[in-house]
């Protein structure tokens, strides 16, 4: 598994619902009293990855692309700022992924 390599993703009519797997940069190895699973993964038999589930509201991604159908110019900063102005509840780390996807949508 690679970094931000995709497990699931599903709509709902309010929701997108990514799963990916990101790296695992610290592991608990503390088990391994026999270094077999340490041996595996610099194998390379074993991958270290965690699973992140993200949870991105619609409106968020409408007001994205809306944004972007108004200005040429966007960036990722720039649009996440935007989208945190409409929508303060929302995770900033959720927030840059609903730009990274429009402007990827867009390019």
């Amino acid at each position: 598994m690679k970094r931000g390599e995709l497990i699931r993703e599903f709509k709902t009519p309010q929701f997108i619902v990514i799963v990916d797997a990101i790296e695992e940069d610290s592991p608990d190895l503390s088990y391994d009293d026999t270094s077999e699973v340490a041996a595996k993964i610099d194998s390379g038999e074993y991958v270290l990855f965690c699973a992140r589930a993200r949870v991105i509201h619609c409106d968020a991604v409408e007001h994205a692309h809306h944004c972007m159908g108004c200005s040429d110019g966007w960036t990722v900063e720039t649009l996440s700022h935007n989208i945190e102005s409409s929508f303060p509840e929302l995770d900033i780390n959720v927030i840059d992924a609903i730009a990274e996807r429009a402007l990827g949508a867009h390019s």
